[in-house]
C-alpha cells in the first residue's frame, strides 16, 4: 500500500462561460484536499464550497471537480500545505468544523463586487485559510 500524500489547495474556477459565455470574468473559488500521492495523477477528493444564498452564506453540498478532468490544466490553485494522509484528513476535519461557524455568521454576498472587499466565495475562503493558521 502506498503512503498517501494530500495537499490542501485554494482553487479559482473559471466559470464565466457557463454564466455569461465568456471566459476570464467570473470565478468561483474553493478549497480542495487533493491526492497526490506519487504515481497517481493528482484528483480532488473533497471540497469546501461558499455560495450565495438568499439570507447569507451557505455551504454548498456540490462538487466542482468531475471525474477526469486535469487538476493542473482545468484550475487556477495555489498549494498550501501538503503532508501525510492522517495529518492531512485532521487539517481538513478542522477546516469543515471552521466553515460551518463561517456559514453560521450569515454575511451577505457582494458576488459581483469584484473589489478586495467584496463578501463572495472568495472572501469566504481566505477567512476560512486564515482560521487554519495558514
Amino acid at each position: 500500500m502506498k503512503n498517501r500524500t494530500y495537499t490542501l489547495y485554494a482553487v479559482e474556477q473559471d466559470v464565466g462561460e457557463a454564466w455569461t459565455g465568456s471566459t476570464g470574468q467570473h470565478y468561483h473559488a474553493f478549497l480542495a484536499l487533493v491526492d497526490e500521492t506519487i504515481g497517481n495523477t493528482p484528483k480532488i477528493i473533497d471540497e469546501i464550497n461558499f455560495v450565495s444564498v438568499e439570507d447569507g452564506i451557505a455551504l454548498a453540498d456540490t462538487r466542482r471537480w468531475k471525474e477526469g478532468q486535469d487538476f493542473a490544466k482545468d484550475y487556477n490553485s495555489r498549494g498550501l500545505l501538503g503532508g501525510s494522509q492522517d495529518f492531512m484528513l485532521e487539517l481538513w476535519d478542522k477546516a469543515e468544523n471552521n466553515s460551518r461557524v463561517i456559514e453560521s455568521l450569515r454575511f451577505s454576498f457582494s458576488r459581483a463586487d469584484k473589489s478586495p472587499t467584496a463578501i463572495n466565495c472568495r472572501a469566504a475562503i481566505i477567512a476560512l485559510i486564515k482560521s487554519l493558521g495558514l
